[in-house]
């Protein structure tokens, strides 16, 4: 632990001494990659990496990671043991599944063997900040002081964490800042103490550059005013989503990822299309819907209303994806085995529903006559 900044951290919330809490936060920024060459002087600052204001990690010629911010050196307790780098902990895993981690020193993480960490996914956790990002050892040298490794950076942007005493949009302190411009991609986030997971967008006339969930994020609901969309809806965390207001789809719109969970579109979607949707995971649309330019599953579930895809748009099934009517299933099963989809597997919705429920129907009577 930091000598200079007593830590506790519960249930995803780091207080520092004096009572300010930190909600937990996961950095999603482009990745980083940080090299220390064999023999390099770890007390020059090109041969650290400042990570954040208390933690500098680097190494010397010999021994293990150590945070030169806080202690002069790598410390090895007296039963071959560590605290160092100070004021971190790490997990193998991803960072948007912090909270089901078990986060260790650095060397019992490491079993006390750092070349095995190398090209295994792990999580970096700075303490003091209440900060997840992800982290991959490229190389470790065993005997000149030499190791690299590839981080993710700050999420760029602000993002909702819902810190204000409301849940409105523009209230700045709610976005760890202020509200994103015209044309910005809304993030959300890791929720601070007593924050909103139920937002309202009052914002008049907003026009945006998508919308995508963090790591760490917790089930948000969005609603409110309408807005545009140029560019894509992604689920980047491990929590169903859901979006309650209206979108408008302008060019550049339309890509709905649900990250493998379930993202759910309530309102109307509007505009230019065509919706594609990506993910393992369902992605659900009940509003009254009327983009342009027809539907395609790329992956996963679309679980549908008769009305949510607009009719006489076109539909089309990639192999092992499905969509799903309110009332039944419709599979396009002729192109489980196709490596691409061929012409004949864009269909309008609404008719092949109809066969479906029709077919069914039938059954039934048959079943009854016997």
């Amino acid at each position: 632990m930091n000598s200079r900044l007593s830590v506790l951290v519960v249930a995803g919330l780091a207080v520092a001494a004096g009572g300010k809490v930190r909600a937990a936060a996961v950095w999603d920024g482009p990745p980083l990659v940080f090299t220390k060459a064999n023999g390099a002087d770890w007390n020059l600052p090109q041969n650290q990496d400042r990570i954040t204001g208390d933690v500098w990690l680097t190494r010397e010629n010999t021994s293990g990671l150590f945070n030169i911010r806080s202690e002069p050196r790598y410390v090895k307790l007296p039963d071959n043991s560590s605290l160092s780098p100070a004021g971190t902990e790490w997990a193998y895993g991803a960072a948007a599944n912090w909270q089901s981690l078990t986060f260790r020193p650095w060397v019992e993480w490491n079993g006390h063997r750092p070349p095995d960490m190398v090209d295994q996914p792990a999580v970096l956790h700075l303490i003091s900040s209440n900060v997840y990002l992800d982290i991959t050892f490229l190389d470790w040298g065993q005997a000149a002081g030499g190791f690299s490794y590839q981080r993710a950076t700050p999420t760029a942007g602000p993002y909702w964490n819902g810190a204000a005493d409301d849940d409105a949009w523009t209230s700045p302190a709610n976005w760890s800042g202020t509200l994103p411009g015209g044309g910005a991609v809304l993030k959300f986030g890791p929720l601070a103490a007593g924050g909103h997971v139920t937002n309202h967008n009052d914002v008049a006339a907003g026009a945006f550059g998508g919308i995508k969930f963090l790591g760490g994020a917790p089930s948000y609901s969005l609603q409110g005013n309408p807005i545009q969309l140029s560019g894509p809806v992604t689920n980047a965390g491990t929590e169903d989503q859901t979006i309650d207001l209206p979108i408008q789809l302008v060019p550049g719109g339309g890509a709905f990822d649900d990250g493998g969970k379930t993202l759910t579109v309530s309102k109307p979607l509007s505009g230019a299309g065509p919706l594609v949707k990506s993910g393992a995971g369902t992605l659900v649309l009940t509003g009254q819907n009327s983009y342009a330019s027809g539907t395609v599953v790329s992956s996963g579930t679309l679980w549908v209303t008769s009305a949510a895809v607009p009719p006489g748009e076109g539909l089309t099934i990639h192999p092992g994806a499905r969509v799903v009517l309110k009332s039944g299933t419709v599979q396009s099963s002729a192109l489980a085995s196709a490596e691409a989809v061929p012409e004949p597997a864009t269909l309008g919705l609404l008719a092949t529903a109809a066969l479906a429920l029709l077919a069914a129907m039938r059954r039934r009577r048959r079943r009854r006559c016997l």
